[in-house]
């Protein structure tokens, strides 16, 4: 069906951008786990200070993206964001 594109925006707690982070991201369909998985890929950095990953989409249904957060190499957020295509 097409590419989205999934952006992320951390801030420090003083509301700076935090650019110094790992963020990954797995995506698929809930429903078909393990047909369109894609694994852990890096989200990139832009030149706005804002993570972001191109998500190929394949079929309508339930999507969810899982996302890890890592600083200095060590897992800090884990959660998932759910959509219908």
């Amino acid at each position: 069906l097409g590419t989205v594109i999934m952006k992320v925006e951390v801030q420090t707690p003083d509301g700076k951008r935090d650019t110094s982070l790992e963020v990954l991201a797995d995506s698929g369909m809930p429903s078909m786990r393990g047909a369109h998985e894609t694994g852990d890929q890096p989200f990139k950095l832009s030149r706005k200070g804002e993570y972001l990953l191109p998500v190929n989409i394949m079929m309508p249904g339930e999507w969810e993206i899982r996302l890890t957060i890592k600083k200095d190499g060590k897992v800090i957020f884990r959660g998932s964001h759910k959509f219908d295509v």
